[in-house]
């Protein structure tokens, strides 16, 4: 029982830190910050981005994509990871 309240703890502990790092992020790409804000919350992003990759990688939901440019030409990139 303790180990299923461990593995129990544990999961909710990343849900949380996915959803913190999901509305920091959108505060980001929303521009909802003033300009004191605006490093500490880059900072809380880029420290939770390795932990963030790795647990959507652990429950694999990982999506790569490809980005191209329109077809007049340029560079495309394959097996991109959004996160």
């Amino acid at each position: 029982m303790n180990r299923h309240n461990n593995l129990s703890s544990k999961i909710e502990d990343r849900v949380k830190l996915l959803e913190k790092f999901a509305n920091h992020a959108r505060k980001w790409f929303n521009g909802d910050y003033g300009n004191e804000e605006k490093e500490e919350l880059k900072r809380l992003i880029n420290r939770d981005l390795i932990v963030v990759r790795q647990a959507v990688i652990d429950a694999g939901t990982m999506q790569k994509i490809t980005i191209a440019p329109p077809p007049v030409g340029g560079v495309i990139l394959q097996s991109y990871r959004s996160i």
